[in-house]
């Protein structure tokens, strides 16, 4: 009977097109500063090829107990894709196509982000209704992530570009709120992370290594999402294969270097309300992926 379940379990996977990670992977480790990050991101528990349609995949969401919602750079479509196979299941067209970089289900509502800081609320229910929102963001600050904080209720909006006007803003990276109850991003950044701080924190727990500190230095946003049980914000760079995760008040928690086998050019998270863990990665030449982590 084991023999039997073990052999459904892997033809199961087999006709899903889903590959799982079985192998440790040759990537830099962290001496200890306490924090236990939950996931082994060495070893997935499913990576899952996704349709050409879905190539340039940037932005992730969970919107119900069997599907996510993506978006894919330059189309104003909402995909809603199986978390268990990756199939295309609906689309949903909500306006004119533009770069579209984040996505984020809240309640029965879509926000989605455009790079130049324009949020798009979106209601499927009846129809399509969109309405937009612009923001005081500029497409200088490439704002590619999206997330929700829950305890604020404020959307989270993760620059790759510029953290703001003027030298004060120099070798920092940003994370913005837009408050939901106005429909107004906040004046200041919620969130600024210096190259001071990654740098030091590189040096004292990975050591003085230049490859790893010109990984840290290239890091830029391309996705945040919080962490449903520990409300860290955990947020990913696609340039140096990079994920930091802060506390709410902004202390660094971790930095992880990512393996660029598994990740080829990470662009979207997100979390089930268990702690699942998904990261979904353009095809960089290849199928775009949807890698899953459950948590340990």
């Amino acid at each position: 009977m084991k023999n039997f379940l073990f052999l459904l379990s892997i033809l199961i996977v087999a006709s899903c097109d889903v590959s799982v990670g079985n192998r440790p992977q040759n990537i830099p480790k962290r001496t200890s500063n306490n924090y236990q990050l939950g996931y082994n991101l060495t070893r997935p528990d499913t990576i899952i090829r996704l349709s050409n349609k879905l190539v340039e995949i940037s932005g992730l969401t969970v919107a119900n107990e069997t599907q996510l919602y993506a978006v894919n750079d330059e189309q104003a479509i909402i995909f809603a894709i199986n978390k268990a196979n990756g199939e295309i299941e609906s689309f949903s067209d909500f306006g004119k196509d533009g770069d579209f970089e984040g996505i984020e289900m809240i309640n029965d509502k879509i926000y989605v982000l455009k790079n130049n800081g324009t949020v798009y609320a979106v209601e499927l229910n009846e129809g399509i209704q969109t309405e937009k929102y612009s923001t005081e963001l500029k497409p200088s600050n490439d704002v590619e992530g999206l997330g929700y904080d829950p305890v604020t209720h404020q959307l989270l909006l993760a620059c790759k570009g510029k953290a703001g006007d003027g030298a004060a803003f120099k070798d920092m990276r940003a994370v913005y709120g837009f408050d939901l109850s106005m429909n107004s991003l906040l004046d200041q950044p919620r969130l600024l992370i210096t190259e001071k701080d990654t740098k030091a924190f590189v040096q004292t727990y990975y050591g003085d290594k230049a490859a790893l500190l010109k990984r840290i230095k290239s890091f830029a946003p391309s996705a945040i999402a919080v962490h449903p049980k520990t409300g860290d914000w955990w947020i990913l760079s696609t340039v140096g294969k990079t994920l930091i995760v802060v506390s709410p008040q902004g202390k660094i928690q971790t930095i992880e270097f990512l393996d660029k086998k598994i990740f080829p050019q990470p662009e979207g998270i997100c979390f089930e309300a268990d702690g699942t863990l998904f990261i979904s990665s353009e095809g960089a030449g290849a199928k775009a992926r949807l890698i899953r982590f459950e948590s340990r």
